[in-house]
């Protein structure tokens, strides 16, 4: 027979939500007290979010574009990482709202890149580089 197992904290559209700790039955239902963690950006921020690049490909420079309509003293970066999740690099941005940043791949190794921005630890947009 299976044991119970005993949960801190369930996932809830896409949130992780910490519960008190329960101990379920397997095939048994409960009902438990949920408290938010944290939610670090709303939906309406991230629908007025653009993050673009280009050239793509791209061979000596690559040029970012982000535009946001955050109004705080949000952290903000752009990520770039191997296809293995390694960090590469990382850009923090000094101008929240609306810039093109100038990125030199002299030293990058030839492949495909995913290119974050990022607010805080909230990843905001992701696109795709490709160094030739």
């Amino acid at each position: 027979m299976p044991l119970s197992r005993t949960y801190t904290s369930i996932w809830y559209n896409n949130f992780e939500l910490e519960i008190d700790p329960i101990s379920i039955e397997p095939g048994e239902t409960t009902n438990c007290d949920i408290h938010f963690i944290s939610v670090s950006i709303n939906n309406i921020e991230r629908k007025n979010i653009v993050f673009s690049l280009f050239p793509n490909p791209a061979k000596e420079n690559v040029q970012f574009y982000y535009k946001t309509e955050f109004q705080d003293d949000r952290k903000m970066r752009i990520e770039i990482r191997s296809l293995d999740g390694k960090l590469v690099d990382k850009i923090n941005l000094q101008k929240i709202g609306e810039s093109f940043v100038t990125y030199s791949l002299e030293n990058k190794n030839k492949g495909l890149y995913i290119c974050s921005l990022m607010s805080d630890n909230v990843k905001l947009r992701e696109v795709k580089l490709i160094i030739q």
